[in-house]
């Protein structure tokens, strides 16, 4: 907590040094808990860990960049929700997969989609085109 004007002139040099200490070391017991949550590993970097839970709120826009590869992990469930638009634009794949099922989309324009057993359904009309369509 901050000290106000008052408190400074009617300082001694006792007073002025216990509160002094008392504030330096509320500062150090602050700085240790962040030196346990925010580390710089070996070879450079930050770490954050969060013991508990981790939020980030951004009232404004947010923008991640990273320069190599980026790697979520999730240990349970995971929600997107967007209000507007949601674009996925990757320079040469898109791979979905759970189980034997996989969605698989190629900068060449190839889409292979596998599964053991694929259901299309459409409430209107529905149009199938290609060049040259195969049936087993």
């Amino acid at each position: 907590m901050p000290i106000s004007t008052d408190q400074i002139h009617s300082l001694t040099p006792d007073t002025s040094n216990t509160l002094l200490l008392q504030k330096i070391t509320a500062l150090e017991a602050r700085l240790a808990v962040l030196e346990g949550i925010i580390t710089m590993p070996p070879g450079g970097g930050v770490a954050i860990r969060s013991p508990g839970s981790l939020k980030i709120q951004v009232g404004g826009s947010c923008a991640i960049s990273v320069g190599a590869n980026m790697t979520i992990s999730v240990g349970k469930d995971q929600t997107i929700t967007v209000g507007g638009a949601h674009v996925i634009d990757a320079g040469e794949s898109i791979t979905l997969t759970t189980g034997s099922a996989r969605f698989v989309m190629k900068r060449s324009g190839d889409v292979n989609l596998t599964g053991n057993k694929v259901t299309m359904k459409s409430s209107g009309e529905m149009v199938l085109k290609g060049a040259k369509i195969l049936q087993n």
